[in-house]
């Protein structure tokens, strides 16, 4: 029989329809036809795949109908008035109907045939037949082929259900006569469940098909799923195109199906393909079918089941061991075509799974929505089937369904694992749902599937025991639903701090980290969330400590690794439940803290089985819903009471609507659904055996994270500091993994700190700025879109050095942006406590500075430079520790090689005076050596011991006119005594002549130079006060200052001094002081009536350097003497007329002036005598921060005694005031004196002059220069 047709009409939706379109598409591509597709459509599936892809489409109607014949809630596909219009109002020739819906219904095919289109499919009255399982049985038995015992007819009662059974004998299987896809069939293990099984059974065949007839057959316990698939032609021939095996099932529906079966031989292979045969011949059958039957390898018999009269869901298993399409040959029956020659035989294997929108977790319940993420596997001998895009909906009032991924390979094996990695690359994300895809990985991993060693029954014990969920890698997943967690309350407060800095007035939370807590199939876990970085978190978990890194990849997708290994996550979020998945195995989990019961998909709630009070045990059933046409029980993970019921019967509930509260009992607490999840994975600190890089790498690491603001709590910190400092020891100092990560971390220091500098500096004011960079980060925050381009370019390219920390490059609004500004703004609020860890760094560096100074270049110096204006006023300590290392890497060197010139030209001078005791020149060299800007005292004091008694006199003279440079020495006259060389001058103060005499001894020799002293004094004048300095040279170490004190106190007190003495000075010096300023410890002593007392205020330096620093200013004020570096002198005052007028004063002595210049020759920095005055500030702010703000002291004083000639210009002098001054804010400073030989510029003679440098509190700085 020929037919023509071009209008075919697609009666179904989905993948079905999508598989039509795409054969159509071929078939008029090979055989020049022009045949036209038209979809049918509902209301749910206006914008569906298979509606934009159809040529044309017809609206259906309403998703759903109520069937006036049973009152039934049908879909649409089922309504025959509908249809009937649609096949009028398309003007459809043909009618293609897939599987499901009227597939099966010789209804349609009749009213298809009455309204003259074709239906691509069996005849109606084959249809009936072989529809009609209990005439097919009978058809069967007539075609010889084998029947299982069974009912021999329907059965209409439950009694005669009884009767049946008794004959049959239990298992038996209860079945629906009408329909398929294993809805309408029970299992009866035992008599006692007839009758539940019986209702059922019926009740689902009547909403389902809408015919309640069923019949009972003998279960064969084992069995194996095998079909034939079978095409006809309108001409008598018949081809069994190979046998599939769908054995995997669950709750009779097929879930991985293959061919050729693993079970079978050869000979039972042709032996079923020819009772197929027979029996689609004995029935005169055209166009596609299945015939099914049971296999029980027991005694390799094979059992009739049915036939159904329709391309079935796995026929593209057989398609690709065949090389033909179906659903072309089914076009090409039905247009008259006929099958030529002999069926092609089988080559290689072919494996199919439906990838479904369901949840394996809750029973396998319909779980539909938007499919947000579609990711499409490929590859060699993969192939899917599918009817959804992205974006497109998976509406809950059909087939959940949502591909079929087919995989074809030379043998079983190779297929399974195509299989198995088309699964793997496969991505899928329903939106308010949730896919099968870990199930049926899981299902590919079991050793039964490879072996092929299952039944039909096997899926579903596999189910009852709960053993179908994998538990593997639950522990990734409650680490990654933690993140997520953390991430949306983060994102929250992100929200908040936006808003607030929008209004003016940015507000951040101090808490760090969050604590979360999540259940997972009934246990409970505590995590608590750190982000160490933009991808970095650390979970604490069970006293584990995790460190995870976790790399974006896409919408719900991400890359998380735990140590050297890495998963793949598909993550999706639903109200309070993480549906994630890790390497393909799903895992949801809930943050509920418990106690309510959800509905795991849309569905109808049909009863509830308890009432408030009402206690409950795990596994009892709750509530029964009914989803696709399904019913389901919601039972109990936990014992408890219930609390409240939130549903009535016969209500439409959504996916995860709450149905029942229940009070979990204590011993539930925990949950009781299966075992808690066992965490590991590397954590934090890396364990001591590991080696030290790796260890320092990470400990660099977390710090950095402090200092972008991360979640790293104060405990934390501390920790990581001391760590730093132990494997810092460890390393090589000059290790350049490690220094370039201690830069980069005092750089974001740095970068984070200029946003948030509370006065304009000069890059702003030069910039044409009026505000504070401060002020202008929160400008920049109100208004983050529109404001960066009207902001000081200084700002802005300060914005972006600090957003560069955080990987963010551009100003765009972004995400990225937002939270890389919300964790500047955390790290500001924790800048205090960040300052340990930089000090830690700049100490480091300090300590070091041998091995890191040939390493380092301009980019450090410009990152202290930058360090030292940005702490200024806010972290001192920092301040003060920069500048140091600043002046120890880039000044200090510098000012060394100038300082050993001059040691070598005393060298010079000394040796030329030891060569030449009566040379013309003497006097002159002992001049050089008195002006000399370094001190000279431990210099000389180590030779003087191998000195020749010339050099020996000239060395004492040159000692005593440096200390006496400030009084006028008469000429020096040595008097010998035993060999011991003492040096006698006078000079006049204020009308008193003072006979000083001096000497040099070892310290050993102290207490004889003390009683030889009073020969060298017989020739003082009477009238004369005396004053005795000794010069001592202490070899060996030398003890503490106080016990150096007691040790001299009581060589005093033994001492028989022949007159009495103004005041006695010692000065020792020793080696391991060195040379240079502070290497000399002094002690000044007055003569009292019970003996020599220590005049403490010049503890540390000759009276005659306090003559030179002016201590005379402080005449008015009761001084004490505070803690300092050597080469400072700190002093707190108390006004004798006036206790209330209290002050600190800072003096210090600066013997070098060695500028450092530009390429064009100015003076950029003097670097001595800034390190001095910092030294200076930084004593008097350590003062100053140990009182209440109120407590603290003004008109503070600092006075520099500068010996080298002050040679610079007005502009000079004005741009180094404007350089050091700032850094006197906060400090109570009333005045700087300068004290130096300044050239006068007319006469050009050096005049020693006094610089006052008044510092008012608000104003501009005042320099007044009084020339003596």
């Amino acid at each position: 029989m020929s037919s023509t047709f071009q209008r075919v009409l697609i009666v179904n939706r989905g993948e079905p329809a999508m598989r039509l379109i795409h054969a159509v598409r071929e078939f008029n591509q090979e055989h020049q036809a022009d045949l036209r597709t038209i979809a049918l459509y509902t209301d749910a599936e206006r914008r569906a795949m298979f509606v934009r892809e159809a040529d044309e489409a017809v609206y259906l109607g309403a998703a759903t109908f109520v069937d006036e014949r049973d009152g039934g809630r049908k879909v649409g596909y089922l309504d025959y008035g509908r249809l009937e219009s649609a096949l009028r109002e398309s003007g459809a020739e043909a009618a293609w109907v897939g599987w499901g819906f009227v597939a099966e219904h010789a209804g349609f095919a009749d009213l298809c045939r009455d309204l003259g289109v074709v239906f691509i499919g069996p005849r109606p009255e084959v249809m009936r037949r072989l529809g009609d399982k209990i005439t097919s049985k009978r058809l069967a038995e007539r075609a010889g082929v084998p029947v299982a015992a069974w009912s021999g007819g329907p059965v209409e009662t439950l009694d005669e259900a009884r009767d049946h059974a008794a004959s049959l004998g239990c298992p038996l299987m209860i079945k629906a006569t009408a329909g398929g896809g294993g809805r309408g069939i029970r299992k009866v293990h035992a008599p006692e469940e007839l009758a539940e099984a019986f209702e059922t059974a019926r009740s689902e065949a009547r909403k389902s098909f809408g015919e309640p007839a069923v019949f009972l057959e003998t279960m064969i316990v084992g069995a194996r799923h095998v079909e034939v698939q079978i095409v006809g032609d309108s001409h008598g021939t018949v081809w069994p195109l190979g046998v599939r095996d769908c054995t995997i099932q669950r709750r009779n529906q097929k879930i991985l199906e293959e061919a050729p079966s693993p079970a079978l031989t050869a000979e039972e292979d042709r032996e079923l393909r020819e009772a197929a045969a027979r029996l689609a011949r004995e029935v005169g059958y055209e166009n596609a079918g299945t015939v099914e039957f049971l296999f029980d390898p027991r005694d390799r018999s094979f059992h009739f089941m049915e036939v159904n009269a329709r391309l079935q869901v796995e026929h593209p298993v057989t398609e690709m061991t065949t090389g033909l399409d179906l659903v072309k040959l089914q076009i090409d029956i039905a247009r008259g075509g006929r099958l030529e020659g002999s069926p092609p035989t089988g080559r290689g294997h072919a494996v199919e799974v439906r990838l479904n929108a369901e949840d394996a977790e809750s029973g396998f319940a319909p779980a539909p929505g938007t499919v947000e993420l579609f990711r499409l596997p490929s590859g060699p001998g993969v192939r899917v089937d599918t009817g959804v895009q992205e974006g497109d909906a998976v509406p809950h009032e059909f087939d959940s369904m949502i591909a079929k991924i087919i995989a074809h390979g030379r043998d079983r094996d190779e297929a399974l694992a195509r299989l198995h990695r088309a699964l793997l690359e496969s991505a899928v994300v329903i939106r308010g749902g949730t896919s099968n895809k870990g199930f049926l990985l899981g299902l590919l991993d079991r050793p039964e599937v490879r072996s092929g060693e299952v039944d039909i029954g096997w899926l579903d014990g596999l189910v009852r025991q709960a053993e179908h969920l994998s538990a593997r890698h639950a522990d990734v997943a409650l680490l990654q639903a933690a993140i997520e967690a953390y991430q949306m309350e983060i994102e929250v407060e992100k929200t908040r701090f936006l808003v607030s800095a929008g209004k003016g007035r940015p507000e951040v939370s101090d808490k760090v980290g969050r604590a979360v807590e999540l259940r997972y199939r009934g246990n409970t876990y505590e995590l608590v969330v750190n982000r160490l970085g933009v991808r970095r978190f650390r979970v604490t978990v069970d006293d584990q400590r995790i460190d995870i890194t976790i790399e974006p990849l896409g919408r719900s997708q991400s890359r998380l690794s735990v140590g050297e290994k890495t998963y793949a996550i598909l993550s999706v979020i639903e109200g309070l439940t993480h549906l994630v998945e890790v390497d393909g195995v799903p895992h949801r989990i809930s943050r509920d803290h418990g106690g309510i019961i959800r509905s795991p998909a849309p569905a109808v709630v049909v009863s509830l089985a308890v009432e408030s009070g009402q206690e409950v045990e795990p596994g009892d059933r709750l509530a029964t819903i009914e989803a696709m046409k399904m019913e389901m029980p919601v039972v109990a993970e936990f014992a408890g009471s219930v609390r409240k019921l939130m549903v009535m019967e016969n209500v439409q509930v959504g996916t995860g609507d709450p149905l029942i509260v229940i009070e979990p009992s204590t011993e539930s607490a925990t949950g009781v659904a299966g075992d808690r999840v066992q965490f590991t994975g590397p954590g934090a600190p890396p364990a001591d055996d590991e080696p030290m890089r790796a260890r320092c790498r990470a400990n660099l690491e977390e710090l950095r994270c402090v200092i972008r603001g991360f979640d790293v709590d104060s405990a934390e910190l501390g920790r990581l500091v001391a760590d730093r400092e132990e494997l810092c020891r460890g390393m090589p100092p000059a290790d350049p993994e490690m220094r370039e990560r201690e830069e980069e971390i005092l750089a974001i220091f740095v970068d984070i700190c200029s946003l948030f500098r509370r006065h304009p500096a000069g890059d702003e004011l030069d910039d044409g700025g009026r505000l504070s960079a401060a002020e202008y980060f929160q400008t920049y925050l109100r208004e983050i879109d529109a404001l960066a381009e009207n902001l000081p370019q200084g700002f802005v390219a300060k914005l972006r050095r600090a957003l560069a920390h955080y990987g963010v490059e551009d100003l765009e609004r972004t995400p990225e942006l937002e939270s890389s500004l919300f964790r500047l703004w955390r790290s500001n609020r924790r800048m205090a406590e960040q300052t340990v860890l930089v000090l830690t760094v700049l100490g480091r560096w300090l300590e070091s500075y041998e091995d890191l100074s040939p390493v380092v270049g301009d980019t450090f110096r410009l990152l202290l430079d930058r360090m030292i204006l940005e702490t200024r006023d806010r972290f001192p300590a920092v301040h003060d520790s920069a500048r140091e290392v600043r002046y120890r890497y880039f000044g200090k060197g510098m000012l060394e090689e100038a300082r050993w010139q001059i040691y070598a030209q005393a060298e010079a001078h000394l040796a030329y005076l030891d060569s030449r005791p009566d040379a013309v020149e003497r006097d002159e060299r002992i001049a050089a050596l008195v002006d000399c800007p370094q001190p000279l005292k431990s210099l000389i004091s180590s030779q003087f011991g191998n000195a020749s008694p010339a050099l020996r006199e000239a060395m004492l003279e040159v000692i005593t006119r440096r200390y006496y440079r400030v009084r006028t020495l008469g000429s020096c006259r040595i008097r010998e005594v035993d060999g011991q060389p003492f040096a006698c001058f006078e000079y006049d103060r204020r009308g008193k002549q003072i006979y000083l005499v001096t000497t040099h001894s070892s310290f050993d020799e102290l207490a004889t130079s003390i009683g030889r002293v009073s020969r060298a004094l017989d020739s003082a004048p009477a009238e004369s006060d005396i004053a005795i300095d000794f010069y001592i040279w202490r070899q060996n170490r030398h003890e503490e200052t106080e016990s150096t004190l007691e040790h001299i106190l009581s060589l005093l007190k033994a001492a028989k001094l022949s007159q009495p003495i103004r005041r006695l000075v010692i000065a020792i010096s020793s080696p391991e002081r060195g040379l240079g300023l502070g290497d000399v410890e002094h002690f000044t002593f007055r003569q009292t009536a019970t003996g020599f007392a220590e005049e403490r205020l010049y503890r540390g330096l000759h009276p005659m350097l306090g003559k030179r620093l002016q201590l005379w200013r402080l005449s008015n004020f009761e001084i004490e003497r505070l803690s300092s570096r050597e080469d400072l002198y700190l002093f707190r005052g108390v006004a004798r007329e006036n206790p209330k007028d209290e002050r600190l004063f800072a003096l210090a002595e600066i013997r070098d002036l060695t500028p450092v210049r530009d390429e064009a020759g100015r003076i950029t920095e003097l670097p001595l005598l800034e390190h001095m005055f910092m030294e200076a500030l930084a004593g008097i702010r350590r003062f100053q921060s140990e009182r209440s703000p109120r407590e603290r002291l003004h008109w503070n004083r600092v006075l520099l005694y500068v010996w080298p000639p002050f040679d610079l210009t007005a502009e000079e002098l004005n741009a180094l005031i404007n350089r050091l001054m700032p850094e006197t804010e906060g400090l109570g400073l009333d005045k700087v004196l300068v004290r130096a030989r300044i050239r006068d510029p007319k006469s050009g003679k050096i005049r020693v002059s006094l610089l006052d440098i008044s510092l008012p509190v608000q104003g501009p700085y005042c320099v007044s220069a009084d020339r003596r």
